[in-house]
């Protein structure tokens, strides 16, 4: 089971905005009820998610100099921070697909994104073979032959 750790004043900046990829942070208080709710869900997408995105929670009632430093106004929130930076928010209680949707949608974002700058590294290589490899003609000038 992949562990959620707390977060605090004290490691927020290492852990969250020193952090490498994907991260999201989950923002509850223990009175509130869809929090509750949502503390099974969270365990299971962290489970589901650990390969592609971390996941770390805060306890709004202790970390008041958080909360306002992410400007969070409702719990619970979700903050998703990609190397350091925030990228998304969503508030409120979700379902386990609604949350794992909207972080697949993340996911493969940036999955994308990444893919995109890997390909314009070797476009110049794409390009030159290319040129050197025998042209075919289009299907509808081969048929009229």
């Amino acid at each position: 089971m992949a562990e959620i750790k707390d977060i605090s004043k004290d490691n927020f900046d290492s852990a969250v905005l020193a952090s490498k990829g994907l991260l999201m942070v989950y923002y509850h208080a223990p009175w509130c009820k869809p929090c509750g709710k949502m503390e099974k869900t969270l365990d299971a997408i962290a489970d589901e998610v650990a390969e592609k995105i971390g996941v770390v929670q805060v306890n709004t009632d202790q970390e008041e100099e958080i909360i306002t430093q992410q400007k969070i106004r409702s719990i619970p929130t979700f903050q998703v921070f990609k190397d350091g930076n925030p990228i998304e928010r969503f508030r409120g209680s979700l379902t386990k697909l609604e949350l794992l949707g909207q972080l697949s949608d993340i996911i493969t974002q940036e999955s994308n994104e990444a893919d995109s700058e890997a390909e314009g590294d070797s476009k110049p290589a794409k390009e030159e073979s290319a040129e050197e490899a025998p042209q075919e003609k289009p299907a509808e000038e081969a048929s009229e032959e």
